[in-house]
C-alpha cells in the first residue's frame, strides 16, 4: 500500500469509525456502515465524517 493509501485508510478508520464510536458513547452500530447490499450507506453522520477526513488527508498529503 502506498503512503497516501495508508493515510486514507487511517483517516477512514480512525477519524470516521473510531471517533464516532467515542463520541456516541461506545455505540458500535452507530459507528458502523448501515448499507443494505447495493444501496447507499444510511449512516449519514459516518459518511460525512469519513468524507471530510479523507478530503483533509488528501489535501495534507499534497501540501505538507
Amino acid at each position: 500500500m502506498t503512503e497516501a493509501g495508508a493515510a486514507e485508510v487511517y483517516s477512514h478508520e480512525a477519524n470516521g469509525h473510531a471517533l464516532l464510536y467515542i463520541r456516541n458513547g461506545g455505540d458500535h452500530l452507530g459507528a458502523s456502515h448501515n448499507r443494505p447490499i447495493g444501496q447507499p450507506d444510511l449512516n449519514k453522520e459516518l459518511v460525512e465524517m469519513i468524507a471530510k477526513s479523507r478530503y483533509n488527508t488528501v489535501q495534507n498529503m499534497k501540501n505538507p
